[in-house]
């Protein structure tokens, strides 16, 4: 049986019928709600941005991940599948445990 990461927001419940039509089709999946954080530089594109908060938005988002994957690396060890839904949260470390 394979084992799917489901990245998703939880806006109307969707990631429900998402996390029922997966497990129908035979898979086991772990599911983690997707957040917006307001730090978010292309979320606030009109306002002033500069490459500063893209890079400190992208290490906070690296940290962010590493601390929940090491809080969880012994229930993903064995991930086949990263799903995510809008991905607001998406780091690519997440692609590397």
């Amino acid at each position: 049986m394979k084992t799917v990461l489901l990245l998703a927001p939880a806006f109307l419940d969707l990631y429900k019928d998402v996390i029922a039509e997966l497990v129908k089709q035979g898979y086991k999946v772990e599911y983690i709600q997707d957040k917006s954080f307001k730090i978010d530089p292309y979320l606030i594109r009109i306002k002033q941005s500069s490459r500063f908060k893209e890079l400190f938005y992208n290490l906070f988002l690296c940290f962010y991940w590493l601390k929940i994957i090491f809080r969880k690396r012994e229930k993903w060890k064995n991930i086949d599948i990263l799903f995510t839904i809008n991905g607001m949260s998406f780091h690519p470390i997440l692609l590397f445990f």
